[in-house]
């Protein structure tokens, strides 16, 4: 009789995660820029400062 109450119990918990809603997990946050080109322009004092680290 125990064995059977906790099988039913197990049964009930296992269908209710199952039911849950899919979509609620969050949005998709993430942004995406199409740039065409990139100009990076650096000094010797910058670069010899990125030397030192």
């Amino acid at each position: 009789m125990r064995k059977n109450i906790l099988f039913i119990t197990s049964c009930l918990l296992a269908a209710t995660t199952f039911a849950e809603d899919i979509n609620t997990l969050p949005k998709d946050t993430t942004k995406v820029i199409d740039i065409e080109e990139v100009v990076v322009i650096a000094s010797p004092k910058e670069t010899g400062k990125l030397r030192e680290l």
